[in-house]
Order: C-alpha cells, then structure tokens, then sequence
C-alpha cells in the first residue's frame, strides 16, 4: 500500500485546474459526443477517438486536413483543390534536426498562431485532456515529420513552455503522435528529443504532470533504459563516480525521476538515497 501511495504521488497532481466537481461534471458531459467522428489526414482516413471544441463550421461527420499545412476542408473536393495551390511542404517553422527519414522542427506558438491552433484541435481528437484551456502563445511545438520525395508529412509533436516556474522542471508539456504512426518508436524519438534540449539548455527536466496511464508506462520504460544504460556505462569506467548527480548530467533527468527507477528496478534502496554512490 505505501509503495502504490508512494507512486501516485510521484506521478499525479490536480489536473483540474482549480475547477470544482460541478465544473467537472458539466465538462464530461458536453464532450461525451465527439464533434468529428473521422479525419483524412493527407492520404490516411483515421477515427476521432475524443471530443475536440471546434470552431461550429468544422464540426462535421468527417474533416479534411491538408497534412503538411494542417489546413481544414469540410470537404473531400476542398481539399483536392487546396492541395493543388498548397505551396507548403513543411511546417512554419526552423528545422533543427536531420537524421535519414526524419526530421525536426521548432514553431512557436506566439508566431505560427493559426498552425498551432489547428495542430491542438488535432491533438485532441486523440487524447483525452481535461483542461483545453491553455493560451498556445505560451508554447514552443516541435513537429516530428517524415521526409518524402514530395515534402514533410506531419507524424507527431511534443509541446514545451516557453518560459518556465523557476521551480518547474517540464520539458514536456503535450506529446501526440498520430494513430496511424504509432508502434513506429516515434513516441520514443520524441521523449529522446525532449532530454537532449533539457541537456542543451543544461536543465534537468521530465513530462508535466499528471500522466495518463500510457504515459506512465512509457515513460518508466524509457527512464528505465536510460538510467540502466548509463550505468552499464559508468560501471565500465574506472574513472567515472556512480552518484545521482552523475546520472542526472549524463542523462538530463531529474533527480526525482531517477530515484524512482532505482528504486522501482531495487537498485537503490530508500536507505541510501542520500548517498553519493
């Protein structure tokens, strides 16, 4: 019992946001019935798995989405047109990263407004958040995308704040990536993408809190591997001190986050935590 009380304090907080339970309820209730029952998304004809607050004119039986623009068309012929004066073929925004097939992309939220309104209106056909409410200005978005032979076609992205609490240690703030996309380990590029720009920025950070139960068990699995690898490394190295604060540097993670899967693999006892090895 304390082991379950101990984790849901490590990974929960209030995601309501101030909000009361009649507040609660009344929400619930208004996105029980989804607003889009289906999107085509470039060339894929996915589901909508969740109730997404539309602009009144987009909420229709089926949405059409231009996949490298994100622009919207409440018709399949709207969108045939579109696409033949579409000159965009990738996100609005600074590619920063290029390996093979993929590639990153940093938009912010205060300039590419429409862009990244229309990407959180995607976003929330797919995963179930409570508070809908944040003002994307307040955002940095980066866009995983594949590269074609015709462009870059959106797969997933991962949102950051801009400007964060001196106490907060986020480095990620949403993470989505497409259903038709998903089991392809992008999910695990973008987590990775995450800890290397809280290692850039010389900030240790991890995912904003509350975490959905998917998210916990992808997050405990990347962690895991991390922190497992890293000291496989520094075991290998005569020279190199195992403490927390080495495991921190070499991996970008908190020190929370890192206590936990020691002692959640029994590799650190509770005893010991404030040991420097």
């Amino acid at each position: 019992m304390k082991e379950l009380e101990r984790e849901q304090r490590h990974f929960d907080n209030d995601e309501n946001h101030g909000m009361t339970e009649k507040e609660v309820q009344e929400f619930i209730a208004q996105t029980k019935i989804k607003t889009v029952e289906s999107i085509y998304f470039g060339k894929n004809w996915v589901e909508c798995w969740y109730f997404t607050p539309l602009p009144s004119e987009f909420m229709v039986k089926c949405l059409y989405i231009c996949d490298f623009c994100l622009f919207f068309c409440v018709h399949k012929k709207e969108l045939v047109r579109h696409s033949r004066i579409c000159s965009i073929r990738h996100p609005p925004g600074d590619e920063f990263y290029r390996d093979g097939n993929i590639a990153f992309f940093e938009v912010d939220g205060s300039i590419q407004r429409v862009y990244c309104e229309n990407l959180s209106f995607v976003s929330r056909m797919f995963l179930d958040h409570k508070n809908l409410y944040n003002s994307i200005e307040a955002f940095l978005f980066y866009i995983l995308c594949e590269v074609k032979e015709d462009g870059y076609h959106y797969v997933g992205y991962f949102s950051k704040e801009k400007v964060r609490d001196a106490n907060a240690s986020n480095n990620l703030s949403c993470i989505m990536v497409m259903p038709f996309c998903q089991r392809t380990g992008y999910g695990k590029i973008l987590i990775e993408m995450s800890y290397a720009l809280s290692m850039i920025e010389g900030k240790p950070g991890g995912p904003e809190r509350p975490l959905s139960d998917l998210g916990h068990r992808t997050y405990v699995s990347f962690w895991t591997r991390r922190v497992v690898g890293v000291l496989l490394e520094l075991i290998d190295s005569p020279t190199e001190t195992i403490s927390i604060f080495n495991i921190k540097e070499l991996t970008g993670m908190t020190e929370d986050d890192i206590k936990y899967i020691l002692e959640n693999q029994k590799i650190l006892r509770r005893d010991t935590l404030n040991c420097d090895r």
